[in-house]
């Protein structure tokens, strides 16, 4: 992977545990007052995802990152 990229992954699941296949996943860089998309991509059959971004050149030393899952099993 290339060192100025960074990964997120996981499992895309129901407060019961069951899995959400094919859910959108997107990685944001929440800003004060809106967020950018970093990346996103579809969780697999097992809900499992993997993805990679890049940070923006102006972003902070320590910035926020949030990851969304959007689905109607959601």
């Amino acid at each position: 992977m290339d060192e100025d990229r960074s990964r997120v992954h996981g499992r895309v699941s129901k407060p019961d545990g069951r899995e959400v296949s094919r859910a959108l996943v997107v990685i944001w860089w929440q800003r004060i007052r809106d967020r950018v998309e970093l990346q996103s991509g579809q969780a697999s059959e097992d809900g499992d995802y993997d993805l990679t971004y890049r940070l923006p050149d102006e972003a902070p030393g320590t910035p926020l990152i949030v990851v969304e899952a959007r689905s109607p099993q959601l």
